[in-house]
């Protein structure tokens, strides 16, 4: 669009320019501000959800995953967003990509209750090229898998949802 996403405002006038050029539906993350809807007969700011965030890779492609499952549930567009928020939030608190990405379960605990689920607690170090290992992974029998320190910054369009990682500070 050309129109730098920096506030709620900037957000709506890039939304609105999507849905003129005729997409259905528009979601742009915000990172830690949260995330933009926007579609027929709705505007609306989701706020970000208050998390510690240790390692944002993967954290956009979590937050499109879950938006894609829900709205194949049947959910609506903000509920939907709602759910890809609070997944995107959770994966943010742990280090890697594949790893951070929460259960259904863990994801379903944040919506309702707003409550961190308890992570393990795992050791780190530093392999040989120089990326963050784990070397004690303790939880849910995932594989060890290094952290390339990589951001979430992204763009993904679809035809009916556009999503844009901004890593939003």
């Amino acid at each position: 669009t050309g129109i730098p996403v920096d506030s709620e405002a900037s957000a709506a006038r890039a939304a609105d320019k999507l849905l003129a050029r005729g997409v259905h539906n528009v979601i742009i993350t915000m990172g830690s501000r949260g995330a933009f809807v926007a579609g027929d007969g709705v505007r609306r700011m989701l706020a970000g959800r208050k998390v510690t965030a240790v390692d944002a890779t993967g954290a956009g492609d979590i937050f499109n995953g879950n938006l894609a499952v829900a709205i194949a549930e049947g959910q609506g567009l903000i509920e939907a967003a709602m759910f890809a928020n609070a997944a995107a939030a959770l994966s943010v608190t742990r280090l890697g990509a594949q790893r951070s990405a929460p259960t259904r379960k863990e994801s379903e605990q944040f919506v309702n209750t707003g409550k961190l689920p308890s992570w393990p607690e795992e050791e780190l170090r530093v392999g040989e090229n120089g990326h963050e290992i784990l070397a004690n992974q303790k939880s849910r029998g995932r594989r060890k898998e290094t952290s390339n320190g990589h951001g979430a910054s992204h763009v993904d369009r679809h035809q009916g949802v556009m999503a844009s990682g901004t890593g939003g500070k």
